[in-house]
C-alpha cells in the first residue's frame, strides 16, 4: 500500500490506509499453495469528514490568487477560521499543485508539497500588536484611553526604532497607538509589561509550539528564551519583530480574541468513520482561557476602531462591524545582518464583532509596487469577509 505524505494523508496515514489482508499457508515445490490456515481479510481504511466547507473554500482560492496576481507577489497563504471552536473552513496556499499530476512536480520545486500555512514562518510585524496590547489591558498595564506623548523614534540599549513612516504621532491613547500602528509607543507598552510576562503572555498565546492541527510537517516557529532577551528583543517583539511564527499559530492567537479571550485548538477533522460504521464525532477543544472577557471586549473595539479610523479603512464592509489590524513586515537579511528592502504584507481580522463568526488571515510574499498591507489586502479581506457574512445570512450590525 502507498504511504502518506504532507498534510491530512501524513497525519491519518496509519488509519487511512487500511488492511490489505493475510493468509497463512505452505507452498509445494511447484509453488503451490496447501495446507491453507487462517485467512485475515483485507479491511479499508476509515473515512475523514473535514471541517473544510467547498463554497468558502473556494472562494477563498480565488481572492488569494487575485491579489497575488494583481501584486505581482512571489507567494501567498489564506485561513478562515472559526474562533468560536477552532474549525478551519477554508486553507490554501499560493503556488500549489495538481495533487492528481503529483509527480509532474520538478525536484527544485518539491517545497510547494509543504503547506505554507503550517510551515512558513515569519516575522509577523504589526499584526501582532493587538497581541501585546492585549497582554498590557490584561495585566492592567494600560487601559484603551491610556494617553501617551510619543516621538518619531525611541532609543533601546542604543539601538532606534522608528515608527514605519518616521512620522512622531505626538498625544496617543492606545487605540490611536493601534490605529496609527506606532512602533515608538508599542515599546513603551512593552516596557509597562516586562520581558517575563511578554514572554508568558507569548507561550500562553501558543508561540514556540505547534497548535496541534491535524497536518503533517507542522513548524513550531521561534521565541527565543526569555532568558537570553535583551530589552531591545524585548521591545521589538511588541511590534512583530525578533519573533518566528506560522499563519497557523498567529490566527489562532487571534481568535482568541474574538471568542471572549479563550485559546482553541484549531482542527480540520469534524468526524472519523471507521470500515464497521463505527463514528467517532470530534469535540472543538479549549486549550486555555488567555484573556479575560473585558480584555477581549476592549480590544475588538480597538480593533474596529483600526477597520473604521486607522490604516484599515479598506477593509471595512458597510453595514457590519468587523475588526482588524494590517501588517507590513521586512524580509530579515540573513547573510548581511539588518533588513532588506522586500516585505511581507499580511491582514487579520474578523467579525461581526458582536458574535464573530469568522477569523481571516491572509498573507503576501514579497509583492511587488506596493509596500503597505493596508492598500493591498485591507481590499482582500473586506472581498472575502463580503462573502462570509452573506454566505451565513448574517443581518448587518449597524
Amino acid at each position: 500500500l502507498s504511504e502518506g505524505q504532507y498534510g491530512i494523508e501524513g497525519y491519518f496515514d496509519e488509519i487511512l490506509r487500511g488492511f490489505q489482508g493475510e493468509i497463512s499457508a505452505e507452498k509445494d515445490i511447484r509453488g503451490r499453495f496447501f495446507n491453507i490456515g487462517e485467512k485475515i481479510e483485507p479491511q479499508n481504511g476509515a473515512d475523514l469528514i473535514l471541517t473544510i466547507d467547498h463554497n468558502i473554500q473556494y472562494q477563498a482560492e480565488i481572492v488569494l490568487q487575485k491579489a497575488i496576481k494583481e501584486y505581482k507577489a512571489d507567494s501567498g497563504s489564506i485561513i478562515v477560521l472559526e474562533p468560536k471552536t477552532g474549525a478551519i473552513w477554508a486553507m490554501a496556499g499560493f503556488p500549489a499543485f495538481n495533487p492528481n499530476l503529483f509527480n509532474q512536480v520538478s525536484e527544485e520545486s518539491q517545497d510547494v508539497f509543504n503547506n505554507p500555512v503550517i510551515t512558513a514562518a515569519w516575522e509577523p510585524g504589526s499584526v501582532f500588536k493587538p497581541l501585546i496590547m492585549a497582554a498590557a489591558i490584561n495585566e492592567n498595564k494600560v487601559t484603551p484611553e491610556t494617553e501617551g506623548e510619543f516621538g518619531n523614534f525611541v532609543v533601546v540599549d542604543s539601538y532606534e526604532i522608528h515608527t514605519s513612516t518616521d512620522e512622531a504621532y505626538g498625544k496617543e491613547t492606545m487605540t490611536q497607538v493601534l490605529e496609527n500602528s506606532d512602533n515608538v509607543a508599542m515599546v513603551w507598552v512593552s516596557e509597562q509589561l516586562g520581558k517575563e510576562l511578554e514572554y508568558q503572555y507569548l507561550k500562553d498565546f501558543g508561540f514556540g509550539r505547534k497548535t496541534g492541527v491535524e497536518l503533517d510537517t507542522e513548524a513550531t516557529g521561534e521565541v527565543l528564551e526569555v532568558k537570553k532577551w535583551s530589552n531591545t528583543q524585548r521591545a521589538t517583539i511588541a511590534f512583530g519583530q525578533g519573533i518566528a511564527v506560522t499563519p497557523i499559530q498567529l490566527i489562532t492567537a487571534s481568535a482568541a480574541i474574538a471568542n471572549g479571550g479563550k485559546l482553541m485548538k484549531p482542527y480540520l477533522v469534524s468526524k472519523i468513520e471507521d470500515a464497521s460504521g463505527k463514528v467517532d464525532v470530534r469535540a472543538p477543544q479549549e486549550i486555555k482561557r488567555v484573556l479575560n472577557e473585558e480584555t477581549a471586549k476592549k480590544l475588538r473595539e480597538m480593533m474596529v476602531s483600526v477597520v473604521e479610523h486607522g490604516h484599515g479603512k479598506k477593509a471595512a464592509v458597510p453595514g457590519y462591524k468587523v475588526a482588524g489590524k494590517t501588517g507590513t513586515a521586512q524580509i530579515p537579511d540573513f547573510e548581511n545582518g539588518g533588513y532588506t528592502d522586500k516585505v511581507i504584507n499580511t491582514y487579520i481580522g474578523f467579525g461581526p464583532t458582536n458574535n464573530s463568526k469568522f477569523v481571516i488571515l491572509i498573507k503576501m510574499d514579497k509583492p511587488k509596487g506596493i509596500t503597505f498591507a493596508a492598500d493591498s489586502l485591507s481590499p482582500t479581506f473586506r472581498d472575502i469577509a463580503a462573502y462570509l457574512l452573506n454566505y451565513y445570512n448574517i443581518p448587518p450590525t449597524r
